[in-house]
């Protein structure tokens, strides 16, 4: 597993967690955007909604029950590409940092995109609860 992810994966409990805290993050900026008038309120309302199906997709994964269930792959792989340029955006903004927790933000970031792109690599390590290993794959 570590030879595809250079480390063990991320519980999906773990991922959601920090997809909340990604998502509060941005719904802040995304506010101070708006009221500078920089970015349109639908845009805002869109990147919070995106947000949301990621924070939802790893809550699924930990066994909520909630619908939706299941996301395209063309709608995880909008997730993943979303994820994956915050994670570059963060590795400008966060260039040069030792902080603990600014590592462990980007390692998780990066982690939050992989298993997105990748639900396989992460289910042989926390298999989802449901048995959707193979939704997720299609």
């Amino acid at each position: 597993m570590s030879r595809y992810l250079n480390s063990d994966p991320i519980a999906p409990a773990t991922l959601q967690r920090a997809a909340q805290d990604e998502r509060a993050r941005r719904a802040q900026a995304s506010r101070a955007a708006v009221e500078a008038g920089k970015v349109s309120k639908e845009k805002a309302d869109q990147d919070d909604a995106l947000w949301s199906n990621i924070v939802h997709y790893f809550r699924r994964w930990s066994g909520d029950r909630r619908e939706p269930r299941d996301w395209s792959k063309a709608e995880r792989e909008t997730m993943a590409r979303n994820a994956r340029a915050t994670l570059q955006r963060m590795l400008v903004v966060l260039a040069g940092s030792t902080r603990p927790e600014d590592l462990a933000k980007l390692k998780a970031l990066m982690h939050i995109a992989w298993a997105l792109e990748y639900p396989l690599l992460y289910t042989m390590i926390h298999p989802l609860p449901d048995g959707r290993e193979k939704a997720l794959a299609a």
